[in-house]
């Protein structure tokens, strides 16, 4: 299996996952001690820009150059909350402390 390039990886907060997002729009969550996928959060349709955990580590936090923004569910069930409504591309997103918010820019 041939992966597209890896933009980005960013530690989980415990240290026991990782995000990495890549060429091909989507985001993938490693185990960090066994070196294997977790889970893929795939539905972005153009290049992703950024993605963060939440605090707490149960959701990730995406935004794309298809001008959404996305929270996803990792310990759940991996589909997302699609933020809508940007007239661009979306080039950052992050949570609040808490992870109670997310904000976009």
């Amino acid at each position: 299996m041939l992966l597209e390039e890896v933009r980005t990886a960013k530690f989980g907060p415990d240290g026991t996952r990782i995000i990495t997002m890549g060429g091909d729009n989507t985001v993938r969550v490693w185990s960090a001690h066994r070196s294997e996928t977790l889970t893929v959060l795939d539905g972005h349709t153009a290049p992703l820009d950024s993605a963060s955990y939440s605090p707490d580590g149960t959701r990730v936090v995406t935004a794309s150059a298809d001008n959404t923004a996305r929270v996803w569910d990792v310990d759940g069930t991996g589909r997302p909350i699609v933020l809508r409504g940007h007239t661009g591309a979306v080039n950052s997103a992050t949570t609040y402390a808490t992870g109670s918010s997310a904000a976009t820019r």
